[in-house]
């Protein structure tokens, strides 16, 4: 059925009306909020023009106020010249006020004269008018009475002078006393001025103060102030703090102003003397994996102009000496090496008093890597060009004018440093000496020992050309197609001393001292074991090694056994099962063996064999448990391809032969493995102690060894390090030797090692700053000879070494040579290693590598005008 809607007309008028009402309220209320929001946009525009006449009244205020500020200023600086005009008007009007009173009792004086003179008129008229007889007599007495007038004129102008001598030039004054009383005497006639001592501080002040162009004496000049600022190490903050005390106390600005101070500093700065570059490097990270990063790489431009510099004002300062080892030439020196991340190149002036002063290395190049020829020549090589291009170089004296000298050069490092500049192979090389062609093995069964070499063998040296020569075929250890960077003779390059002594004791004394303190603990101990007599530190550790080892394979080989004999157990088990029921047994999961009853499956999943065993009659496969077999040895015998063998079937054994046949191979087990544990236990308490012995100094002597060194500021550095090189130059002191080798047995073989240390300490005191005649350096010979004899006899088996060979066979010809060891030495860049790693943790927020690298350069540079103008002391 359709359903049919009747519409209402009345209903829906009334909705009409409904929505019309609804409609006129809606536009009612926009209307009404159309005008609020133009009332709050009418209100904002007001205050916006309110704020904005505020604003510009803030400004016109400012300005007044600025306005201000500028004429209070200028009143303040007028203030201050009224007042300083004013000061200047008293004092003229002190100095008129003087003048005045000088001329009213001059004036005083003249009235008085003119007055006497009228008496003396009127006394002669009256007297020539009534005693006319009389005036010749009255005439000499005129005359009398003036002279002594005059005479005591005379004697009182003398008296004046005497009290108020004129004044001596102080320059006059020859001695120090009368400097002083001189001096004290302007004092005393100041205090008669201000006799209060405020008012004698507050005039001196003044003096100074108000001395005008005269006050300079009072002020350091920009360079002294320059030089107070960098050798005390003193802050911006620092000079200014200076200043102002100085000012308030003084009341004069002593320092030079810090513009002043910038300004000469720039004058010095020596970066315009290198290059610098930023060089990326390949480092790994923690992960392996490889990543460029800037590296930092500084070269020198000129280095004959930078030297000549360096030179010319050490004349200037009469720093210039010439002795024995110089005689009439410069000698410079090349020296290099790597400290830290960098390799440094450095040159210094052998002709001063002190060398061997970091200050005195002229900074040459560096990069971050490593000194090796192939780096040096790739990364410095300009350098080494510049280095070779040069044999004079000119200065002027004031005595005699434009001098030009002779360079003699010298080449100074480690020995690695020294190999890479010639092209030598190194020092494990056959021929280790970069010197000359001895060839000698440093180890194996051919090593050359000290009982075996001649102390009287000649060595054949070295030269440019058989350097040369040898490059072609890499003969005498010299590398194939190499050619050396410095075009010097071998002869002339330095030994060096610092890593010379450092190396030969800590092969030789060191392994010995330590091997001897625990040597003898060990023979006191009841749980050590038997010490050879001659056992070294190395010896010990070797030896220590060799327990660690042993008792490692002794564990592994117990745990092996105690495997085998549990293994042995579960098979004990299972057959007692077996035979007490043979329904149980096991056929499954894992396959059987030939065995008439196969055990494997009673064993537990971790004991389960996949090794088989074959019958050598029968050729059946066997599991070793199934055949009484837990023996690791005899498992390993016979796994061999030729083993043989038979079954249990062959041999017609029953289950219960293989009961018994497993509880004897179980017994035997036991029994191997409490002999093993026990062997175990011996090696552990042996290893223990020499463990202790060695890596934790337990024992007596090794304590009262530690604590010599102790006494003496060498505190050992126990197993694997060594003394530095500053510790092992006080050891070799005479009386510090004897004080280490009385806590040993006085023997004839610690004596000949006392011996030995009293050589080298001999050859210590030679290798400074000294220079020796011919009759000198034939004593250092004997010297010399007598240490090589003692270490044949200390160390017989020992090898030698390359830095031992350079003192047996090539210090007396250097010393012959030029008359010194160790005025140049590789100390001073081992120093400025440390003063180089001081700089870059100074300027280590400064982000910028070549920033970073111009700071350090100028830095250096500082410290050498310091040093080349007397101000640092060596």
């Amino acid at each position: 059925m359709r359903t049919i809607q009747i519409h209402d007309p009345g209903k829906k008028s009334k909705n009409l009306c409904a929505r019309m009402d609804y409609r006129n309220q809606r536009i009612s209320v926009v209307k009404q909020l159309s005008t609020v929001v133009r009332d709050s946009h009418e209100r904002r525009e007001t205050a916006e023009a309110a704020i904005k006449k505020e604003k510009k009244k803030c400004e016109a205020l400012e300005t007044k106020i600025l306005k201000h500020e500028s004429t209070i200023r200028k009143l303040q600086y007028q203030l201050d010249a009224a007042e300083k005009k004013g000061l200047d008007m008293t004092i003229k009007m002190g100095d008129m006020e003087k003048e005045n009173i000088n001329i009213t009792k001059q004036f005083q004086l003249v009235q008085e004269k003119g007055e006497e003179l009228k008496r003396r008129r009127l006394i002669e008229t009256l007297e020539a008018t009534s005693l006319a007889s009389e005036s010749a007599q009255q005439l000499k007495i005129q005359k009398m009475t003036t002279k002594k007038v005059q005479r005591d004129l005379v004697k009182s102008e003398e008296r004046i002078s005497r009290s108020f001598p004129e004044p001596t030039p102080y320059s006059r004054f020859s001695s120090r006393h009368k400097r002083m009383i001189s001096v004290r005497h302007v004092v005393n006639y100041i205090r008669c001025s201000a006799p209060i001592p405020e008012d004698f501080d507050h005039l001196m002040r003044a003096i100074v103060k108000n001395s005008g162009e005269e006050s300079a004496i009072f002020k350091l000049s920009p360079q002294d102030s320059f030089v107070l600022k960098s050798k005390l190490h003193l802050s911006e903050g620092a000079i200014t703090e200076l200043k102002r005390t100085f000012s308030s106390k003084l009341g004069l600005n002593v320092i030079a102003s810090r513009d002043e101070i910038r300004k000469f500093r720039k004058e010095i700065d020596i970066n315009k003397d290198y290059e610098f570059f930023v060089d990326k490097l390949v480092k790994e990270d923690k992960n392996g994996k490889k990543i460029e990063h800037p590296s930092p790489r500084v070269v020198i431009k000129n280095l004959k102009d930078v030297l000549t510099r360096r030179i010319q004002c050490l004349k200037d300062n009469d720093m210039l000496i010439f002795d024995d080892s110089c005689k009439d030439s410069l000698v410079i020196s090349l020296l290099g090496d790597k400290g830290s991340e960098e390799v440094k190149l450095s040159a210094n002036i052998q002709n001063i008093c002190h060398p061997n002063s970091p200050d005195n290395l002229t900074l040459l190049g560096y990069y971050e890597g490593q000194d090796t020829a192939e780096q040096l020549s790739d990364k410095l090589g300009s350098v080494f060009e510049q280095w070779n291009s040069f044999d004079t170089i000119t200065y002027t004296s004031k005595a005699k004018g434009p001098i030009t000298i002779v360079i003699k050069k010298q080449i100074c490092g480690d020995l690695k440093f020294l190999s890479a500049l010639l092209g030598h192979q190194g020092q494990a090389a056959s021929c280790p000496c970069h010197l000359c062609v001895t060839s000698w093995s440093l180890q194996g069964s051919n090593k050359l020992t000290l009982d075996c070499c001649d102390l009287n063998k000649v060595p054949e040296y070295r030269t440019i050309q058989s350097y040369a020569a040898d490059s072609v075929t890499g003969a005498n250890s010299v590398r194939v197609r190499s050619s050396p960077l410095c075009s010097i003779e071998p002869s002339d390059i330095c030994i060096p001393t610092f890593h010379i002594f450092q190396g030969v004791y800590d092969a030789y004394f060191d392994d010995y001292l330590i091997g001897e303190a625990n040597r003898k603990d060990l023979a006191e101990s009841k749980k050590g074991a038997k010490s050879n007599n001659n056992d070294t530190f190395k010896d010990q550790k070797k030896k220590l090694s060799g327990l660690i080892k042993e008792e490692k394979q002794q564990k592994n080989y117990l745990s092996v056994l105690t495997k085998a004999a549990d293994e042995g157990l579960c098979t004990i088990t299972a057959f007692d099962l077996i035979m007490k029921n043979p329904v149980i047994h096991l056929k499954h999961p894992v396959q059987l063996c030939d065995a008439d009853t196969c055990i494997v499956n009673h064993l537990s999943k971790s004991r389960r064999m996949d090794e088989w065993i074959k019958c050598s009659d029968c050729n059946k496969d066997y599991h070793f448990p199934c055949a009484s077999i837990f023996s690791p040895d005899a498992k390993q015998e016979l796994s061999r391809y030729s083993a043989i063998w038979k079954c249990t079937k062959c041999k017609n054994m029953t289950l219960q032969d293989h009961h018994t046949l497993a509880i004897e191979a179980v017994t035997e087990l036991n029994a191997q493995v409490k002999f093993v544990s026990e062997k175990l236990q011996k090696i552990e308490d042996e290893r223990l102690h020499l463990e202790n012995l060695i890596q934790k100094s337990t024992g007596k002597t090794r304590k009262q060894l530690e604590a010599v060194f102790q006494s003496i500021g060498c505190d050992p550095r126990t197993w694997y390090q060594t003394h530095t090189g500053t510790q092992i130059r006080k050891i070799l002191r005479k009386e510090n030797i004897d004080s280490i080798m009385a806590v040993f047995d006085d023997n004839s073989k610690n004596q000949i090692v006392k011996n030995c240390l009293y050589g080298l300490s001999q050859l210590m005191s030679i290798s400074g700053n000294k220079s020796f005649s011919s009759s000198e350096i034939d004593d250092i010979e004997e010297i010399v000879k007598e240490f090589g004899r003692n270490m044949k006899i200390a160390f017989p088996k020992k090898n030698l070494t390359p830095k031992l060979h350079l003192i047996l066979y090539h210090v007396v010809p250097h010393l012959r040579k030029h008359h010194s060891w160790g005025r140049t030495s590789e100390q001073s860049i081992e120093h400025l290693h440390a003063q180089f790693n001081a700089l870059k943790r100074r300027f280590q927020s400064v982000r910028n590598i070549e920033a970073k690298s111009r700071l350090i350069v100028e830095e250096l540079g500082i410290r050498i005008w310091l040093h080349d103008h007397g101000v640092l002391d060596s």
